[in-house]
């Protein structure tokens, strides 16, 4: 297992970096998502960016196969052979972070903000509360939850509107006393997150197979003192429901679903 504390790389630099490694589909699908090579006189350039950051950063090495450092290329293929994944999406400040499975007792954190990435590695023992507190900016609280605080209940179209809704005309219901205590609250939490959900995927992806599924999407906006859980089991009916959770009897859950998932 490597013991680097942490790698730091742009999209650039990782998008080569995995083209320098062999996964050259993966490399491709990143610059093509994100966009980095527009024309293809760009392509040169980006690659002498990309070159002069690795070797800016102490990544690269001309005595390798890959012309990488061998910590890059050992972490590279780590993070491309793992399985079992978690992604975490913060929605407001549109900061993704992945969990990759490594083996019965590591994980590789992958932190992804702007076009950067930052990789560590992580004990499993130690669990990932404070990781997901962190990454979805609540206070970790044993606050009981307000009891005027009730499941809301709404169909899905309802559900819909208000992910359209004017800014304005849902202030306004959050400021109107007509309306319940409960659904004004979670309004204003939803606002503050720009009208989404935070979302946890777990997910199983393989590199040689060339294929990624989901086996659960959970949905969720932090509030004051409170995490608002989206309940679509029964959308079928056309039906959802967002229960008003305690912060860390939340985290803990999630946490607990995390080390099981991952193990």
């Amino acid at each position: 297992m490597l013991k680097t504390k942490h790698i730091k790389l742009t999209t650039n630099e990782m998008a080569s970096a995995l083209a320098l490694c062999g996964y050259d589909q993966i490399a491709s699908q990143m610059i093509n998502e994100q966009k980095l090579i527009q024309r293809k006189s760009e392509f040169e350039r980006f690659i002498e960016q990309a070159e002069f950051g690795l070797k800016r950063k102490g990544y690269w090495d001309d005595l390798t196969k890959s012309k990488l450092s061998k910590g890059l290329e050992d972490l590279l293929h780590l993070l491309i052979q793992s399985i079992n994944k978690v992604r975490c999406i913060n929605i407001k400040n549109r900061q993704v972070l992945m969990i990759h499975s490594l083996n019965d007792k590591t994980s590789l954190i992958q932190q992804v903000k702007g076009k950067e990435h930052r990789f560590t590695f992580h004990e499993k023992e130690v669990g990932y509360h404070e990781i997901l507190a962190n990454h979805f900016e609540v206070e970790i609280t044993n606050k009981t939850v307000n009891q005027q605080y009730q499941t809301i209940e709404m169909d899905e179209d309802v559900f819909n509107e208000f992910h359209h809704m004017e800014r304005n005309t849902l202030r306004k219901m959050i400021e109107d006393q007509q309306f319940a205590p409960t659904l004004r609250e979670f309004l204003r939490a939803f606002v503050d997150n720009n009208q989404e959900f935070n979302n946890v995927g777990f997910m199983y992806s393989e590199y040689v197979k060339d294929t990624s599924e989901f086996e659960q999407i959970i949905f969720f906006v932090p509030g004051d003192d409170v995490i608002w859980h989206l309940d679509y089991e029964m959308v079928n009916k056309n039906k959802l429901f967002i229960h008003p959770v305690q912060v860390n009897a939340y985290l803990t859950t999630i946490n607990e679903e995390f080390i099981h998932f991952l193990e």
